[in-house]
């Protein structure tokens, strides 16, 4: 199943892979996107398109009952009903999150993203809703305080890809020769990362204060540093987009009858203040965004990558409401058909991998699977993956995303979803 919601969705299971096959025609061609006439479109659609990318809790994640939920998903549903149109979230790999805004595959992007220089050339930001902090994150047996960059010299520093945080740590920790380039590891999801300082794979990792304070309710990580880069967050929408004024406006007008408060409360555990002073890890009300800073204009990439779901070619789960049964053990394949979305050819190394599961059973034994041709953009492709169910029982959820060589992550995530069921059900009396 993949990972396209409307204002309820559901996620999370899934492994092993091979094969890969025919391509279908390619579709009609799309129109260029307008971002002048966007507001006009989404009020005749009555239909808002968000990106996101739900492995980032408290801010976007999935629950116990599979359905999209967190700060940022709450709080697009509020400015969906400010705005009078219903809200569809897309799940994608968090690297290429702001491709899909440029493509236009969505209509804004809300997933914990913070205002750079560097993005701000790509998109338009609305105001700021969020001043988080960053923690620095280890494993139980590290003894260190980090209170700097020079702390960190010598050890090997994990981020999640394409954040702000790899940036930060190329710019100060690589680029200042207190680590070398191999010692910053960057990862798909936090989660893999948060596996590695438990195991002491890593040394430190580095993550948004309010995700670190959620992850550490578990053995084996303990804060050892915090606030070295403050984070900005606002939504991403085109560059020119007349959506930005009405998102704007539509922030205030929740932040103004007490709507974000409650949020904040519920999925933050923090009340809001109104001044540009807040201290980092406040959540904050109606800032502007400030002007970046001139840097270097960045150079136009040649094609994007991206990557659009078509269909389950299988074992459909229904949005997770009705997964299919499995005998533990059971050997299974799982299909898809993909659709290259984006301007660019996929070649035939590229691979769709796991990413992580609902629980640790969910990758049901699967790798990675290379897609095998070469795809143009327009085309599809059915993968298979090959999975086991697992020994134990339960319903199991997990997440693929489509990969470059070099680990880049893109387009929508797919999910396979499964039940495994109790062989000694409870007896109801």
């Amino acid at each position: 199943m993949k990972v396209s919601i409307a204002a309820t969705a559901l996620l999370f299971a899934l492994l092993v892979l091979f094969g890969a096959a025919t391509a279908n025609a390619a579709p009609p061609q799309q129109d260029e996107p307008d971002p002048a006439g966007d507001w006009a479109r989404i009020q005749t659609a009555g239909k808002l398109v968000i990106g996101t990318a739900a492995d980032y809790p408290p801010f976007e994640f999935y629950s116990s009952d599979y359905t999209l939920d967190g700060f940022d998903i709450a709080l697009a549903k509020a400015l969906g009903d400010e705005l009078g149109v219903e809200v569809e979230f897309n799940d994608y790999a968090f690297d290429g999150l702001l491709d899909q805004v440029q493509l236009g595959h969505v209509d804004a992007a809300l997933a914990a993203i913070s205002v750079t220089p560097e993005r701000s050339q790509l998109v338009d930001f609305t105001n700021l809703y969020y001043v988080g902090n960053t923690a620095v994150v280890a494993g139980a047996a590290f003894t260190e305080t980090i209170t700097s960059a020079s702390d960190m010299a010598g050890l090997t520093v994990g981020v999640q890809r394409g954040t702000t945080y790899q940036s930060w740590a190329q710019q100060n920790l690589v680029d200042h020769l207190f680590i070398p380039q191999a010692n910053l590891v960057t990862y798909g999801s936090v989660r893999d990362m948060l596996s590695d300082l438990r195991t002491g794979k890593l040394d430190v990792g580095l993550m948004g204060k309010l995700a670190a304070d959620l992850a550490l309710r578990s053995r084996g990580l303990k804060l050892v540093g915090e606030g070295l880069s403050p984070q900005q967050l606002a939504i991403a929408v085109p560059k020119g987009s007349s959506l930005l004024e009405p998102l704007n406006e539509a922030l205030l007008a929740i932040e103004t009858d007490g709507r974000f408060t409650e949020l904040s409360k519920l999925y933050l555990a923090e009340t809001p203040v109104q001044n540009s002073t807040a201290a980092a890890g406040a959540v904050v009300i109606a800032l502007p965004t400030p002007t970046p800073a001139a840097v270097q204009p960045a150079a136009t990439p040649a094609c994007v990558y991206s990557m659009k779901w078509l269909a389950d070619l299988n074992l459909d789960d229904q949005n997770m409401t009705a997964p299919p049964i499995l005998v533990p053990g059971q050997d299974f394949t799982k299909g898809w058909r993909i659709q290259n979305n984006g301007t660019c050819a996929w070649p035939a190394d590229f691979e769709l991998a796991y990413v992580n599961g609902n629980r640790i059973e969910a990758g049901m034994g699967g790798s990675s699977v290379k897609i095998g041709r070469a795809v143009q953009p327009g085309d599809s492709i059915d993968v298979n993956v090959n999975l086991r169910a697992p020994q134990t029982y339960g319903t199991f959820q997990g997440f693929w995303q489509m990969r470059a060589p070099l680990g880049q992550a893109f387009g929508e995530t797919v999910w396979v979803g499964i039940q495994v069921p109790d062989p000694n059900p409870p007896v109801v009396v």
